[in-house]
């Protein structure tokens, strides 16, 4: 089911285009074009557009994600140790309240992609081995 928008019943903005503005539910207009029979005054629609603009504050500095200053080294993930310090590092960053949870996510995601890339290395090496050994075994007498 479609939202109701301001504009579906007449709201318009400066330029004369339909309000896009989502409405809410027993509402036909959004607060800033109140039908002009229902009685608000112009105090209350000024009282309302306050509200609304608080309530979006609030919520906008709610979404602001924590990060960490750009000369923040990269990480190292050259052994599974430097994995390991990391997850710890991050842990301790998003427990301080320095790192938003959705960035050490993110990050710990790509420290998950290392480790899978070593682990694809090993096995490398190990098939390599395993070749060479085998190899040695066949051209013996």
């Amino acid at each position: 089911m479609k939202r109701p928008r301001c504009g579906d019943s007449g709201g318009r903005t400066l330029a004369g285009a339909p309000c896009e503005q989502l409405v809410e539910q027993g509402r036909p207009r959004c607060c800033w074009h109140p039908l002009e029979e229902s009685g608000v005054t112009e105090e209350q629609r000024a009282e309302q557009r306050r509200e609304l603009a608080t309530r979006g504050s609030v919520q906008a500095r709610l979404n602001v994600m924590l990060s960490l200053p750009p000369e923040t080294p990269d990480p190292v993930y050259r052994t599974p140790a430097d994995v390991i310090a990391f997850a710890e590092r991050t842990a301790g960053q998003v427990l301080r309240r320095e790192l938003d949870t959705r960035l050490a996510a993110e990050a710990h995601e790509n420290a998950a992609l290392a480790l899978k890339a070593m682990e694809l290395t090993a096995w490398a090496t190990i098939e390599a081995l395993r070749r060479s050994v085998l190899g040695r075994r066949r051209g013996r007498p």
